[in-house]
């Protein structure tokens, strides 16, 4: 009873009540799950490679191989302390491809080993033996392969193998051989199997082997632009060289063409890895693989690399990271070299020869010397090269061509310097000794003491320019001092001389002041005397106009013989006025007032008044005679009339100026004819002149001939 109520009361609980339902159904569940995931473990082991024993061996040793190719080195992108050129960065690079090609081969070589030892077990393993001995040993044989891909420590196979031959010596029930059997069976039914996914593993291998490829360059790639992308270099990667052209600073290799390098670079490297041996396309691989179940395509590692995202992106990167590095490089070269680009602009324009045509003076030449100078201080002060991100901007070719340029400029204008101051100083040495030869002579007489004052006053006037243009000889050598010249001794004498003569000329100046010091009051008197004779000769020539042949009315048909003694007075005119003037000159140069006489002037004039007087009598007596010798009716009466008139007017304006026998009679000569031209002009109008000289030669003529008539009349046409 009180066991049956325990009972009762416990089962009335549902959790007892139910307690073996819900136990045997939790075993079930139980088992269905574990037999759900030993289903499913076995499904996996079936078709994963990694879950076969002699698959996951040698797809670690696979794994090995694609990393230690990974570790391969591709590219070679210099250190921090060194920089490449554009064609040894490339050689570099082909050289690191060459290597890393080998490399590569290596190791998909002994991948490709790694993948044979495999299929050639399994193969061997696929194959069913015959029953007895071999087919135990078979059945007893332990995996091919180790975890490590070998076959195992030859010490363990040997124990493994004593043991099995003591295992056939042993006799074994028939439920053991039963289980051997089935055991053996299980091994090849296991090992057809792998055989059949001999196909798969070694395409997965090739695709493991493309997937290490496509991964080692991706990566190379990146790791590349992570170089470039380095802050803090000590030196650029690439380098570019600075020039100068007539467009303006210039870089050589361009951006474009370091841009080219890189994707060249990019585009071996990728040829490289496409070369690399496929473990797909092995000879000793190919039986593996049935014709049937051959794939169309394999991957292709240059493809996948170039439609690859990151691997576009990195290029795209690379490119701007280049723009980038040379606008900072052109920044830096227009903030460095805007002093040194006038160097350039200058040479390309600077015609020496030109310049030499020009006129130069010690304050030109010192500027553009001094300008040469400070370019060469410029480009001694110039940095060689300069770090600008990955690029190294080297300028010591530019440099090395601009160094010639000044130095061309600077030597050229030194030997113009040395030649202008070799001629100026030899022209001031010869114009010293011109001026000294002539204030050395010592003149007695007053007309050679005029001259030396001449001299001495025209010297003290150029002396200032002489002493000038010395001392500019004396600052051009000092200029060719300072720049380290060597002057040719020849040049240093012909300097010496010049100061000497420079000496000279001054104590030739100061001996001159002193001699005309001493000479002056002597020579005064000598000018004195000699204004007295002067003043005595003009007035005897003033007398000498108005008395003799000058005024004798019998040489007035005889005008030639007083024109030419007017001509041996005029000449002694002449002579008083060049006397006047060296009397003027020399009261001048005395300090002595000059004379204010007018007797000269007055002389002159009267000199002139008698010699048109005369002339015009000449000229008179040439008219009238012609006049009269000629036949009337080919002259021309208002011509006539006009020269008539003429010298009425010339006489009245002489009579007016002089009194004079000989202008008495050109004045009564002329008003006589003046009075005649009337019948002049009557008888000379050609209207009129046959019909008035037939009436008035009518009453005479009568009795002649028409002819005789009209040479009558003609004959009378001529008058006196």
């Amino acid at each position: 009873m009180r066991d049956a109520a325990c009972f009762n009361m416990l089962t009335s609980i549902p959790y007892f009540r139910n307690y073996l339902r819900n136990k045997c159904f939790n075993a079930w569940r139980s088992n269905v799950s574990f037999l759900l995931y030993s289903r499913q473990r076995r499904y996996l082991m079936d078709r994963l490679f990694l879950g076969m024993t002699s698959f996951c061996g040698p797809l670690l040793d696979l794994r090995t191989h694609m990393h230690e190719m990974q570790q391969t080195r591709l590219l070679e992108p210099g250190s921090r302390t060194f920089e490449f050129e554009c064609a040894t960065f490339v050689d570099r690079q082909t050289a690191a491809r060459q290597e890393a090609s080998k490399q590569l081969d290596h190791c998909m070589e002994q991948a490709a080993s790694s993948v044979h030892a495999v299929c050639k077990d399994i193969v061997t393993l696929a194959k069913p033996s015959k029953g007895g001995l071999g087919a135990a040993a078979a059945a007893a044989a332990p995996p091919p392969a180790d975890a490590k891909g070998g076959k195992g420590d030859d010490v363990d196979v040997v124990s493994r193998v004593i043991q099995q031959m003591e295992d056939l010596e042993k006799p074994k029930s028939m439920a053991a051989l039963r289980e051997q059997e089935v055991e053996r069976h299980a091994k090849l039914r296991r090992a057809a199997h792998e055989c059949h996914l001999l196909p798969e593993f070694v395409r997965l291998a090739d695709y493991v082997a493309v997937e290490a490829l496509v991964e080692l360059l991706i990566k190379t790639w990146a790791g590349f632009l992570a170089e470039l992308l380095r802050p803090r270099r000590q030196s650029g990667l690439l380098e570019t060289t600075i020039r100068f052209s007539e467009e303006g600073s210039t870089f050589s290799p361009t951006c474009g063409a370091i841009q080219t390098v890189l994707a060249n670079t990019a585009d071996s490297l990728i040829a490289t890895l496409g070369g690399v041996m496929r473990i797909l396309y092995l000879r000793p691989l190919a039986k593996y693989i049935p014709s049937s179940s051959t794939p169309k395509s394999s991957p292709n590692v240059q493809e996948i690399v170039r439609n690859n995202g990151d691997f576009k992106a990195t290029c795209f990167a690379i490119n701007a990271k280049v723009e980038s590095d040379f606008k900072k490089a052109q920044e830096y070269v227009d903030a460095a070299f805007d002093k040194v680009w006038p160097i350039y602009e200058y040479s390309r324009r600077w015609d020496f020869d030109a310049y030499k045509r020009q006129a130069h003076t010690v304050a030109s030449l010192k500027k553009e010397m001094e300008k040469v100078a400070s370019w060469e201080k410029e480009l001694e002060k110039m940095r060689t090269r300069q770090t600008c991100g990955m690029l190294e901007v080297e300028s010591r070719k530019l440099r090395q061509t601009l160094i010639p340029m000044t130095t061309e400029k600077m030597e050229a204008l030194k030997d113009l310097v040395k030649d202008l101051s070799r001629a100026k100083c030899k022209d001031q040495r010869n114009k010293y000794k011109s001026a000294v030869s002539k204030i050395t002579p010592r003149p007695m007489h007053l007309n050679g003491f005029t001259v030396l004052l001449e001299r001495v006053d025209e010297q003290r006037v150029q002396a200032r320019s002489l002493f000038k243009h010395t001392q500019i000889v004396e600052q051009m050598y000092q200029m060719l001092s300072h720049y380290d010249v060597k002057i040719p001794d020849t040049d240093l004498v012909q300097v010496d001389e010049l100061r000497s003569i420079q000496a000279k000329y001054a104590e030739e100046l100061e001996a001159c002041q002193a001699f005309r010091d001493e000479r002056l009051a002597e020579m005064t008197l000598q000018l004195e005397a000699n204004v007295g004779k002067f003043a005595e000769q003009v007035a005897h020539i003033t007398a000498d106009l108005d008395a003799g042949l000058f005024i004798d009315v019998a040489n007035f048909d005889m005008p030639e013989t007083v024109l030419q003694e007017l001509e041996a007075v005029r000449a002694k005119l002449e002579n008083l006025i060049q006397s006047d003037l060296l009397h003027k000159k020399q009261q001048k140069l005395f300090g002595v007032a000059e004379t204010r006489d007018k007797a000269l002037e007055k002389t002159q004039e009267a000199f002139d008044r008698v010699r048109t007087l005369w002339t015009m009598v000449e000229r008179w007596d040439e008219d009238y005679h012609s006049w009269i010798r000629d036949d009337f009716l080919s002259q021309n009466a208002n011509s006539v009339d006009r020269d008539v008139k003429l010298y009425v007017r010339g006489a009245s304006n002489l009579k007016k100026k002089m009194a004079n026998p000989i202008i008495d009679k050109l004045w009564d000569l002329t008003n006589a004819m003046n009075d005649k031209m009337p019948l002049v002009r009557e008888l000379g109008d050609p209207a009129l002149r046959g019909a008035e000289l037939d009436r008035r030669n009518a009453p005479r003529c009568s009795t002649t001939t028409g002819r005789s008539s009209s040479r009558s009349s003609a004959s009378r046409a001529r008058w006196t």
